[in-house]
C-alpha cells in the first residue's frame, strides 16, 4: 500500500506504524534507525503528524524519557493499544500523486496529463516521475499504462478488474464510502432484492467488499471493458441457473445482452466471491464450493498430497474440519498462473517490499523444502506444470509460506499472564484497576485471589519481597505513570510468548486433534 503513496507519506506511516507496533515507548534514535532517516529529518516528521494524526483521534506522546508513544484520544477508547491507523493512511493516499492517478483511471479511463497536473499544482516532471513508480506497481499486477494514458490501464480484463477491487478494498474498506453516494443506495438494494437470499448473514466489511466488486463490474461493463473467456467454469454447479438469471438482469440492465458474455460476467462473479472470501454460499443455491473444479477428482487428490506432506514436514495432526477448510484454501492458493498474483507485493499492509522472511526464517525454509518434496511426486508436479506455475516458484512458495505460518500461528495459544493484586490497596483503587487492566487485554489475562507459583506479576503498593514473581509497585488507580507501565510490562509478556512461538516451536508443533 505503501508505494501508492508520496515519500513524504511513505515515512510518516512508517514511523506512527512502527511507535503503534511498539510493545514500549521509542527513543528519536530508535525511530531514525528503524525508518532508515537521520534523527533531524525523523524529529520533523513528527512535528508534522502531530497536527495530521488530530484528525484521527490520535496522538503522539512522549513520556519523561522522551520516547514516544500513541494514544487514543477518543472519548470512549482511551486504550492506548487500540489506535486504528487505516483512516491515517486513506488520508495520506488521498494527498498522494500515485494513489490520485489510480483514481482518475478508474472513475475517467484516461489521464487528461495538463488538467491533472494543473488540479494537483504539480509540474510535467513530478507527474512523469508519478507515472514510471505506477507502471512499476502495475508491473507486478501484471499490467501497464497506455503510452500515452488514453487507453488507461492496458492489461487482461481480469487483472485490470482484481487490481480495482484490491486497490479500493485495501485503501477504504469499510472506512469511507469511496464512490457516489446514490451507487450505494442502488447496490444495497440490488442486494436486499436479489443476493441476500442466497447467501449467509454478511458483516459490515464482507457487505462494503461485495458492493466494490459489484459497482467495479458495472463501471467496466460501462466504460465498453468486458470479459473475453471464463475466469473458472461454475455451470455445472447446482444453484448456477439461479445466479445467472439475477445477474443475467443485472447485465441487461447494463446493454449487456449476449448470453456468452453473460455467462463469462456470471462465472467472474461468482469466482471473485470465493476467490476474495467475500461470503459464504448457502448450499441449498450454490452447493459447495469444495466441489467446483475443471477437474474435480484430480483437485481433490492434489489437495491430499498436499495435505500429506504438510503433516509430515510440519509434524501435524490436523482435525476433520481444519482438514476441510485446508482443502477450500487450497483451490484459492493453487490456483492457475493466470489467476495467480503475489498481491501482498502491492497490497501488504504499511510494509512496502515485504521481506517473505520476516516473520520466521526458519518456517521459510520449512515451506521451501515442503514445496521441493511436493514436486518429488509426479502427480504434483505435472499438476504444477499443468497450472504454469513452474514459472514463478517463489510466488508459491511465499503464497504457501504466509499460508501455512497464519495455520501454525493459529494453533498456538497464548497463555493467559497470571497476576496477583496485594490486599494492600483501597477497594476503590483495586476494582479501578482490574477492570483497568481487563479492559485492555481481556482473556490474555488472569486476576487471581490467592498468590501461588504459576503468578507471572504481583501488584502492589508496598514491596511484599517475593521472589517467586516479578513484582511491581502501583500506589493507586490515579497513579498513571505506573499504571502505562504495568500495560508495558504485561504486553511485553504476552509479546515473549509469541517470539517463544515463532523462533522455537512452531514448525514442530504437535497440535492435538480437536475434530
Amino acid at each position: 500500500m505503501l508505494e501508492f503513496l508520496d515519500l513524504e507519506y511513505i515515512k510518516m506511516v512508517k514511523i506512527v506504524d512502527f511507535i503503534n507496533k511498539s510493545v514500549k515507548p521509542v527513543s528519536l534514535d530508535e525511530i531514525a534507525k528503524h525508518i532508515k532517516i537521520v534523527k533531524k529529518t525523523a524529529y520533523t516528521l513528527l512535528v508534522l503528524m502531530e497536527s495530521e494524526l488530530k484528525d484521527f483521534d490520535i496522538e503522539i506522546k512522549m513520556n519523561n524519557d522522551k520516547e514516544y508513544y500513541l494514544e487514543n484520544t477518543c472519548e470512549n477508547k482511551k486504550q492506548r493499544n487500540d489506535v486504528n491507523l487505516d483512516a491515517f493512511v486513506l488520508a495520506c493516499g488521498k494527498k498522494s500523486i500515485v494513489f490520485s492517478m489510480v483514481e482518475e483511471l478508474y472513475h475517467k479511463g484516461h489521464i487528461h496529463v495538463a488538467n491533472f497536473c494543473e488540479s494537483k499544482y504539480i509540474s510535467p516532471a513530478t507527474f512523469s516521475r508519478a507515472k514510471k513508480q505506477l507502471m512499476r506497481i502495475l508491473e507486478k499486477s501484471n499490467l501497464t499504462l497506455a503510452t500515452h494514458l488514453k487507453g488507461g490501464i492496458v492489461g487482461d480484463e481480469y487483472y485490470i478488474r482484481l487490481f480495482y477491487f484490491q486497490f479500493f478494498t485495501s485503501f477504504y474498506n469499510s472506512i469511507e464510502w469511496p464512490f457516489q453516494q446514490n451507487q450505494k443506495i442502488e447496490v444495497e438494494r440490488f442486494y436486499q432484492e436479489k443476493i441476500k437470499s442466497m447467501t449467509n448473514e454478511l458483516n459490515f466489511m464482507q457487505k462494503h467488499k461485495l458492493y466494490y466488486l459489484i459497482l467495479i463490474i458495472k463501471k467496466r461493463l460501462i466504460q465498453n471493458n468486458i470479459l473475453l473467456e471464463n475466469t473458472y467454469l461454475f455451470n455445472e454447479l447446482k444453484g448456477y441457473n439461479e445466479i445467472y438469471k439475477i445477474y443475467e438482469e443485472y447485465l441487461n440492465n447494463q446493454s449487456i445482452f449476449s448470453k456468452k458474455h453473460v455467462a463469462y460476467e456470471t462465472n467472474f462473479f461468482m469466482y471473485m466471491i470465493y476467490a476474495e472470501r467475500i461470503t459464504s454460499i448457502k448450499k441449498d443455491a450454490l452447493g459447495s464450493f469444495m466441489l467446483f473444479s475443471y477437474d474435480n477428482n484430480k483437485c481433490l487428490r492434489i489437495n491430499q498430497i498436499w495435505v500429506e506432506e504438510f503433516k509430515r514436514i510440519f509434524n501435524q495432526q490436523i482435525s476433520l474440519n481444519d482438514e476441510l477448510q485446508i482443502y477450500q484454501d487450497l483451490y484459492i492458493l493453487n490456483q492457475r498462473y493466470d489467476l495467480s498474483l503475489n498481491r501482498s507485493s502491492v497490497f501488504s499492509k504499511y510494509e512496502n517490499n515485504l521481506n517473505p522472511i520476516i516473520l520466521n526464517q526458519k518456517i521459510y525454509q520449512q515451506t521451501t523444502r515442503f514445496y521441493h518434496k511436493l514436486l518429488e511426486n509426479k502427480e504434483f508436479s505435472d499438476f504444477i506444470k499443468s497450472q504454469g506455475l513452474e514459472i514463478c516458484e517463489k510466488i508459491v512458495i511465499e503464497k504457501y509460506y504466509y499460508y501455512i505460518y497464519t495455520y501454525l500461528f493459529n494453533q498456538k495459544e497464548i497463555k493467559p499472564i497470571k497476576i496477583f493484586m496485594s490486599d494492600t490497596f483501597d477497594l476503590l483503587s483495586e476494582q479501578l484497576i482490574k477492570k483497568k487492566l481487563l479492559l485492555l487485554f481481556g482473556g490474555n489475562i488472569e486476576i487471581q485471589s490467592q498468590l501461588n507459583s504459576q503468578t507471572n506479576l504481583i501488584l502492589t503498593n508496598s514491596s511484599m519481597e517475593q521472589n517467586c514473581s516479578e513484582e511491581f509497585m502501583i500506589y493507586s488507580h490515579k497513579d498513571l505513570s505506573s499504571l502505562k507501565k504495568i500495560v508495558y510490562i504485561i504486553q511485553e509478556k504476552i509479546y515473549a510468548q509469541i517470539n517463544d512461538c515463532e523462533g522455537n516451536e512452531m514448525g514442530e508443533s504437535y497440535v492435538e486433534n480437536r475434530g
